[in-house]
């Protein structure tokens, strides 16, 4: 079942990447939230790195607070686990 979840969320993300670029403000504005839907769907199912993109695509069409927010929160998360890690890998070290 998640492994068709994750193939039907990947066609979507590359349809989306294949359409032009020059595009009526409303078809950016619907690609802006399949974007968001689709880096929500990725976190739900733990897929952090995949998400982050998703958020950024989304955030490239359209740069609003509420594009930023879910983005800003992976990253900070991202390099808290980063940070977490190191700390973890000097502490075995030194052991």
């Amino acid at each position: 079942m998640m492994a068709t979840v994750h193939k039907t969320m990947r066609k979507l993300s590359e349809f989306l990447l294949r359409r032009k670029t020059a595009q009526p403000a409303d078809a950016q504005q619907e690609d802006y939230h399949a974007h968001m839907y689709l880096g929500n769907m990725y976190l739900a199912l733990g897929d952090v790195t995949q998400a982050e993109v998703e958020y950024s695509r989304a955030y490239a069409l359209s740069p609003s607070e509420e594009s930023r927010k879910p983005l800003a929160a992976i990253r900070k998360r991202r390099t808290e686990q980063c940070y977490s890690a190191d700390k973890y890998v000097a502490t075995a070290s030194a052991a």
